[in-house]
């Protein structure tokens, strides 16, 4: 196999292991913008990936509406979210960030 033909097989498996990552953190994380964030992430990977497999056209629509009018339509209902909802999960996530620091300072002597 030739430098380039393993160059691309590099990036192949970055592509893949980039979309599994962001997969997995977007569904695990506890921020309701985080994930949204993700997700677009996510969907424009997935553009990049059918580029790779030489389908263009499906890479534009990915782009298009994956990543662009479905995050911005999750970004226009989490904006319409009530101020409690958000709250509650800015706590959660605030909460979540605080507690490691204080963890550390106790460790300390």
């Amino acid at each position: 196999m030739d430098l380039i033909g393993q160059v691309a097989w590099a990036i192949d498996g970055l592509l893949a292991l980039l979309l599994l990552w962001l997969a997995a953190r977007a569904l695990a994380s506890p921020g309701l913008l985080e994930a949204v964030v993700l997700f677009v992430g996510f969907g424009l990977t997935l553009a990049l990936v059918w580029v790779r497999l030489d389908a263009p056209d499906i890479a534009l629509a990915e782009a298009a509406i994956g990543a662009g009018l479905t995050g911005a339509l999750l970004l226009a209902a989490l904006a319409r979210l009530p101020l409690s909802a958000r709250a509650d999960e800015h706590a959660q996530s605030s909460r979540t960030e605080n507690t490691q620091p204080q963890e550390r300072r106790d460790a300390e002597p």
